[in-house]
């Protein structure tokens, strides 16, 4: 029987909308073919299409070359093994063997154990983005939550270098003392190893929150690996970060009047504190009140109140926030702003590092000494529903656009003030004036 040619070639798929291409392998056997994804993601204007590899402009071509060129050899050890005892064989047989699904001839265990030996986070990583991505482009999951993911791998890829001395990490590399290690860089070392690195916008040390999330994302994606059988459990799988979560304190209501009444010297810094204002009594994170327009309006039941509703961009849960008198009026004085008409939003918001800078200006102004930022006020509207206003929390939890309860009780803890005011009023149905159960009435 005539001898079967085996041909691969190395390809990407068209660009997403972050400009960034998936890396395949195109297995071709006289005429049939099936493509392999590789696992790697690149920047489309650092792949070198003649070349069918990385361009040297990328931080870490040497490592996703690398990584090819292993995957090309690998494919066609298991071409020219099987072909000794298959006198046909089908691209995807190739396929199935590279991927470690074959037990067909011998020594493929070997080669699916070398390929699990050299498997790493980043290839996991990788090929967990692209799954997200292609959700992202179904509108299933959020385009917010991708950043986040994408903001893992560079921690990851920081992490490889400061401990590893390399670009990346193979899965059998990861011990029990890895999430501690990992912890004490990203919340003590990060700074100083990023303080020489180029092209950084930020190079601080994470709170400890931040950090929690980034090791939270890390086991999942080991976790993965797992259920790929790559390792046989997840070694830091029991790792708990030091102390308890952090609470975030909100401003008092007596603070947020005082920022209301007091005058600004300039329009900009009046401008920023209307919209804090705005967001203390609305709940809106800054990325949905950015986006928010006249259409979000809606004019709810027989007596038409105004309500803002609209889908969060994180948690696609639709927020549901019956305008106060305070917001309506921000939203009346700023209806013929420039920027407003220009642009059809429906308040005059600034980018989200401005809006920051600005209320540091504003807190200094009011003499409050906490550090104001757009997402605090979205912890103060929390609790003046709660704690001030008695709503329950679980239309809290609507405002805010939570899909559990579980998210909304961190952000509103229910104080002293309000068990004792709901305390006060059981008192005052259960007993009488000499502390006597009012048996008879309440029966």
């Amino acid at each position: 029987m005539k001898k079967q040619n085996l041909a691969l070639l190395v390809v990407v798929r068209s660009a997403n909308k972050s400009g960034m291409v998936k890396t395949y392998i195109r297995i071709t056997i006289d005429g049939n073919e099936t493509e392999c994804y590789l696992g790697q993601i690149v920047p489309k204007e650092h792949w070198n299409n003649d070349l069918k590899r990385c361009e040297e402009t990328f931080l870490e071509f040497q490592t996703i070359n690398d990584q090819i060129e292993d995957a090309l050899n690998e494919i066609r050890a298991h071409f020219i093994v099987l072909s000794k005892t298959n006198a046909f064989l089908t691209p995807e047989e190739i396929k199935s063997a590279y991927l470690g699904s074959s037990n067909s001839y011998p020594g493929i265990n070997d080669q699916a154990s070398n390929n699990k030996q050299s498997a790493t986070l980043l290839q996991i990583t990788d090929e967990f983005i692209a799954d997200f991505e292609d959700q992202v482009n179904e509108g299933i999951r959020s385009e917010e939550t991708l950043k986040q993911w994408r903001a893992t791998r560079k921690k990851i890829v920081e992490f490889a270098k400061f401990h590893f001395r390399k670009n990346d990490i193979k899965l059998i590399e990861i011990d029990p003392s890895f999430g501690e290690c990992l912890y004490r860089y990203l919340t003590l070392k990060r700074s100083a190893f990023l303080k020489d690195e180029t092209n950084k916008r930020r190079s601080s040390n994470l709170g400890e929150a931040a950090a929690k999330k980034q090791i939270k994302n890390i086991k999942q994606l080991i976790a993965i690996g797992v259920d790929k059988s790559i390792i046989s459990k997840n070694p830091w799988e029991k790792f708990k970060t030091s102390g308890g979560e952090k609470e975030v304190h909100p401003l008092e209501l007596q603070e947020v009047l005082t920022i209301h009444s007091k005058k600004m010297p300039i329009d900009r810094l009046d401008e920023v504190r209307d919209l804090y204002i705005f967001q203390c009594f609305t709940g809106f994170a800054y990325k949905d009140l950015f986006q928010l327009s006249r259409e979000h309006i809606v004019y709810v039941g027989l007596g038409q109140e105004p309500w803002l509703m609209k889908e969060r961009g994180k948690t696609k849960v639709t927020e549901m926030v019956p305008l106060l008198p305070i917001a309506l009026e921000i939203i009346e004085k700023y209806k013929k702003h420039p920027y407003c008409e220009n642009t059809g939003k429906l308040l005059p918001i600034n980018s989200n590092s401005n809006y920051n800078g600005y209320l540091k200006e504003i807190a200094t102004i009011c003499g409050i000494n906490r550090n104001l930022k757009t997402h605090l006020a979205r912890h103060t509207f929390a609790d003046i529903m709660l704690n001030v206003c008695n709503i329950p929390m679980e239309d809290v939890s609507k405002m805010l656009g939570h899909k559990s309860l579980r998210t909304t009780a961190r952000y509103c803890r229910v104080r002293k003030e309000r068990i004792s005011r709901n305390m006060k009023a059981v008192n005052e149905l259960l007993f009488d004036e000499k502390g006597k159960l009012k048996l008879k009435r309440i029966a």
